[in-house]
């Protein structure tokens, strides 16, 4: 799901166009450019019927939208919102916007531009997946 749920996002033209390819699991690289996003999986599993496996699992998603400033977190907040609206991955059944919300911290070392400020807005994302065969 990991590499599917990147690519289902880069896929969206408004998202590519605020991060170009910053999108990573788990934490923004050290001295990492924003805009960019970094997704963290809440919880997952296996789904199941009475015939055993499914093939579709379900997952909660948190993805931070870091920017510089809020409107360049919101921004790239409303793309993301956007590809979920429409997904076009094959792989991503689903994609449907449960929470948000808006965070803002001050980092160790300066951005690119000097700021240490960073903007976040936190989307949680339910996604349904069809797992590789």
């Amino acid at each position: 799901m990991e590499e599917d749920l990147i690519a289902f996002l880069l896929a969206a033209s408004g998202v590519a166009a605020m991060v170009t390819d910053r999108i990573d699991w788990n934490a923004l690289p050290q001295g990492g450019a924003i805009p960019a996003i970094t997704l963290h999986r809440i919880t997952g599993g296996h789904g199941y019927t009475m015939r055993g496996r499914s093939s579709t699992t379900g997952a909660l998603v948190q993805a931070d939208c870091w920017g510089g400033t809020y409107a360049e977190a919101k921004l790239t907040a409303r793309a993301v919102i956007a590809a979920c609206d429409d997904p076009s991955n094959p792989r991503i059944q689903g994609a449907f916007i449960e929470d948000d919300g808006d965070a803002f911290e001050v980092g160790d070392g300066p951005q690119p531009d000097g700021s240490t400020e960073f903007h976040n807005v936190r989307l949680q994302i339910r996604i349904w997946h069809n797992a590789a065969p």
